[in-house]
């Protein structure tokens, strides 16, 4: 089976937007609605993004390391529980404090 491309996804979405009329409910109408067209500009936005990317002959994808690995599968009892005892009061981002209310560091802005 090949993965399905951005145009079929896009396509796919127009198809489901086209059958929302047959939903009975206007609230489950209007809500199906409203999510088909939130996905269907998100996938025209990535499809003209990539394309951008290439024309310009950039990757278009870019393979980044993890942002937070808690453990490893061969991690020794020892050095996951090292990773997990890790401050939470202070952002891992700018080394400032938190707020433990808050799910952002105040000084940076970046979420934890």
């Amino acid at each position: 089976m090949s993965a399905a491309t951005t145009d079929e996804f896009v396509r796919h979405l127009q198809a489901e937007l086209e059958d929302v009329e047959q939903i009975q409910d206007k609230r489950l109408r209007e809500q199906r609605m409203w999510r088909l067209e939130a996905a269907l500009q998100e996938a025209l936005e990535f499809q003209a993004h990539v394309l951008a990317r290439e024309a310009e002959e950039i990757e278009p994808f870019e393979e980044v390391p993890s942002v937070r690995l808690l453990a490893s599968r061969d991690a020794g009892d020892d050095e996951a529980e090292e990773v997990l005892d890790a401050d939470s009061s202070v952002c891992r981002h700018c080394d400032e404090d938190l707020d433990p209310e808050v799910p952002f560091c105040p000084a940076c802005g970046r979420y934890q």
